[in-house]
């Protein structure tokens, strides 16, 4: 089945969920990865305007840019999130769009500049994980996120994005 035959029938799907719920008074939404174009390969079956014109809402997942199995950066980078909601408004009206924003980070160990693994941390825990090494909870401007590094009771490099 080719990717464009998926989309059609997901958002077909989708229709014929909210065709039958709708006269039930029920709303129906739907939670999607954060797209910015449709050259992305793994993305190509996520039709924003075939969604958004099925669904009452559509929440983006506007986070995970940088996860637990790949190199450390920010969870959330800002211009990706712009370019997110900038690409979503062209196939679907912003009343539809709810944005799904994080509230975690993850606390990459390094070995050589080379990440060797990560753990999921809560905001609360990243800070007091700074203070416990008493190390500054640094800000990237470009990326609207905090972040900071630090070196375990082991001697291990850490880097934290929250």
């Amino acid at each position: 089945m080719t990717g464009s035959c998926s989309r059609d029938l997901y958002s077909g799907f989708l229709r014929a969920i909210r065709d039958r719920l709708q006269p039930e008074g029920f709303y129906t939404s739907v939670a999607v990865p954060a797209k910015t174009s449709d050259d992305i390969p793994w993305l190509k079956g996520y039709d924003y305007g075939g969604i958004g014109a099925a669904v009452d809402f559509v929440f983006i997942m506007a986070y995970d840019w940088h996860e637990a199995s790949g190199p450390p950066g920010p969870v959330a980078p800002i211009q990706e999130v712009r370019k997110t909601i900038e690409y979503a408004q062209k196939y679907m009206g912003s009343n539809k769009i709810i944005l799904g924003v994080p509230r975690y980070g993850y606390d990459w160990t390094r070995s050589n500049g080379t990440a060797l693994n990560a753990r999921a941390v809560s905001v609360a825990n990243a800070i007091k994980t700074a203070m416990k090494y008493q190390v500054p909870i640094q800000y990237s401007i470009p990326d609207q996120q905090p972040y900071f590094s630090y070196r375990d009771e082991a001697g291990a490099r850490h880097i934290v994005w929250f």
